[in-house]
């Protein structure tokens, strides 16, 4: 019988808990390590354009 306990992850920047979710979704088979590169670069382009707005 095994045991699972789910306890909370920590990261020391966001693109940290991006990379580790790239990663995960690569050995689940679910993307190709090209996916993860092309992701992470346009979620980094819409994070800095969405940093770039001026919120009223």
């Amino acid at each position: 019988m095994y045991s699972i306990t789910y306890e909370a992850r920590h990261y020391t920047s966001f693109g940290a808990a991006a990379l580790e979710c790239a990663d995960s979704r690569l050995m689940g088979g679910i993307h190709t390590r090209h996916d993860n590169e092309v992701g992470l670069a346009e979620g980094t382009n819409i994070g800095h354009n969405i940093n770039a707005l001026r919120w009223h």
